[in-house]
């Protein structure tokens, strides 16, 4: 039988270190639900609504420390890899920096808004688009294959989304999420269709 321990752990409330107001001219919330923070070290990146670029704060005490430029906003979270910080704006233009140098290393224009996170997996960056198309890239910037979805024309219903679903990335594949309900598994490196299946009635919120 195992001895069962009569100590009791307990949780006090949270301290509140710091807090910063990174919006402080703007008055009005605006849509960036897909937004969030990537963390490196004690170097906090996020997007903002109201300004073009990635912020750049420190962990410990919410400091400013610097900001890396883009030509529009950024809405979905920044992807940090061993030695790369990277961002898609909205016009979807991605952009590489250098973790230590804070210096731009690529940037590659897709010309299709992007409201989405990308998705990073061994070697490889899978960017899906807000117009139905997928891109991987290879750490140097390189688009390595274009996977452009073809949506069903007899649902007639169909809504276009602002922001497509994350790419799931696997050792052999890559799942994506389309507009028009449809979940399309396609392979890692070719982007050949492996498996593909529609749900609901191509209405908003289907995927």
């Amino acid at each position: 039988e195992k001895e069962i321990s009569s100590e009791v752990t307990t949780w006090s409330e949270p301290v509140l270190a710091w807090k910063k107001d990174v919006t402080p001219d703007q008055d009005n919330a605006t849509n960036v639900e897909n937004s969030a923070i990537a963390l490196w070290k004690n170097e906090l990146y996020f997007g903002l609504s109201h300004r073009k670029g990635v912020s750049i704060v420190d962990r410990r005490n919410g400091e400013t420390l610097g900001h890396l430029e883009t030509k529009a906003s950024v809405q979905s979270r920044p992807t940090v890899t061993e030695t790369m910080v990277l961002a898609v704006d909205i016009s979807g233009t991605i952009y590489a920096w250098g973790l230590v140098s804070k210096t731009e290393l690529w940037k590659v224009e897709l010309n299709a808004p992007v409201n989405t996170e990308m998705t990073f997996f061994q070697g490889q960056f899978f960017v899906a688009t807000n117009s139905d198309v997928v891109y991987s890239l290879s750490t140097e910037g390189e688009i390595l294959w274009r996977y452009a979805h073809r949506a069903d024309p007899s649902r007639q219903t169909k809504l276009q989304l602002l922001g497509a679903a994350k790419p799931l990335a696997r050792e052999n594949d890559v799942v994506l999420g389309f507009s028009d309900g449809a979940v399309v598994r396609v392979d890692r490196e070719t982007s050949d269709i492996i498996e593909q299946v529609w749900n609901g009635a191509g209405r908003y919120p289907d995927i």
